[in-house]
Order: structure tokens, then sequence, then C-alpha cells
């Protein structure tokens, strides 16, 4: 258990050896939240530390990886030969049920707050964008040549709020 400390940011590797950078860095993002909540009323639904069914946005391998994020794209996969053949209307209604099963998991979209350091729920409308867009990202993957194969060793994998036996909820979606 990290006790709200990212295991990344760990001042101490498995082997013992010190890793005072990684917790240096973390330190600092703690100063600066703290300072910023001197001057500034808290932020409503900020969190310091992601759930493994948030959504994060940003870019670089550890956004990637992100167990949330992980699953959207597994969501997104699942759906994407049906996405391709919709209207734009039905598109849109896709991406919102999308939507709709990322927070039934309990999940959320969160980004980062510079001025915070803290992450920030975006709002529904934003939310569909990222989906929407991960869906273009997805088609233009594949035309490229590309690979979209995030089933790397700990991929993501629900384990509550899902149909009972930890598989990722059916979507059941008529749009046309």
């Amino acid at each position: 258990m990290s006790f709200g400390i990212p295991v990344q940011d760990f001042p101490f590797s498995r082997d013992g050896e010190s890793l005072l950078a990684n917790h240096s860095k973390f330190l600092e993002k703690c100063k600066k939240k703290e300072a910023y909540l001197r001057k500034n009323p808290p932020i409503e639904g900020a969190v310091d530390l992601p759930s493994n069914h948030d959504v994060l946005w940003g870019r670089g391998k550890q956004i990637v990886r992100h167990p949330g994020n992980r699953l959207l794209h597994e969501l997104v996969e699942a759906y994407d030969q049906q996405y391709n053949r919709l209207s734009k209307d039905g598109k849109t209604k896709l991406a919102e049920q999308i939507v709709t099963v990322v927070h039934g998991y309990s999940g959320r979209f969160l980004k980062n707050d510079k001025e915070s350091g803290m992450w920030v729920a975006v709002s529904n409308l934003e939310a569909r964008e990222k989906v929407a867009h991960r869906f273009r990202r997805n088609r233009a993957i594949g035309l490229k040549g590309g690979s979209t194969d995030y089933n790397e060793p700990g991929q993501a994998r629900m384990n509550k709020g899902t149909d009972g036996g930890g598989k990722r909820p059916r979507m059941m979606f008529n749009g046309s």
C-alpha cells in the first residue's frame, strides 16, 4: 500500500537504493499544492492521486499505461468498426455511451491542473470529445499500419462495477 504516495515517487527502490530525485519531485508537487490552497479555495472534486478507473488527460508512457486509459483504449477498440460505420449523430451517441460506461465503474475523466498540481474532473462534453478523438486516432494509426495494441503485462482489468465476472461491461448500441 502506498498511503497516497505514487509508487514512482517512493524515496527507495525495492532493492533499497535511494531514489531521492523522484521523492524530491513529489515533495515539490506537495509544496505547490499547499501554496495554491493557502491562496485559493479548494477545487471541487480535485484529487491528488487518480484511481485505476480514471482516464487521464496528457501524454507520455505514464499516461498511456495508466489502467483507466488502457481500459478506455480497450472499449474504443471493441467498438471501432461499429463507430466507423455510424453517422455523425450515431458516433456522438456511441462516444457518450462510452463516457457513461467509464462513469459506471466509478471512473472519471481527469485533467491535471498546472496551477494546483491536482487532478480535476472535466465536463461530459470534454470527455465525449476525448473518446471521439481516440476513435479518430485509432483510424489514423490503422491507416498508417501502426499498432494500437495496449495488451502489455499489467494491462487494465476491471474488478468492480462489472457484470459479475470481472469482465468489461457490455454495451448495446443501436445508433444510426
